[in-house]
């Protein structure tokens, strides 16, 4: 469901508008963009991540240490970007 909810929101741009109707299908604004070379909703842009965040290492900071963690820090590895794993418990 994960990936269906992604698809249709960021490659199909039919995320709820102001309306609640899909933004792209219920006639949303779209604007080309030459980097991704397609169309993206016209307020929308196309940002590096290192434009606004800071990022400090390149590994994930030992668990050993507690002083890692419990701050005002975010930790995330590449997997969280690239193939983010949803794990849901299903009541029987």
């Amino acid at each position: 469901m994960a990936k269906q909810l992604y698809d249709y929101w960021f490659v199909q741009f039919n995320f709820p508008d102001e309306n609640g109707r899909p933004y792209k299908s219920s006639g949303g604004k779209m604007s080309y963009n030459k980097r991704l070379k397609r169309e993206i909703p016209i307020d929308w842009q196309v940002k590096n991540l290192i434009d606004f965040t800071e990022i400090k290492n390149g590994a994930t900071p030992s668990t050993a240490d507690e002083a890692n963690y419990g701050g005002d820090i975010v930790v995330d590895n590449s997997k969280g970007f690239i193939r983010p794993t949803i794990k849901i418990r299903v009541p029987r």
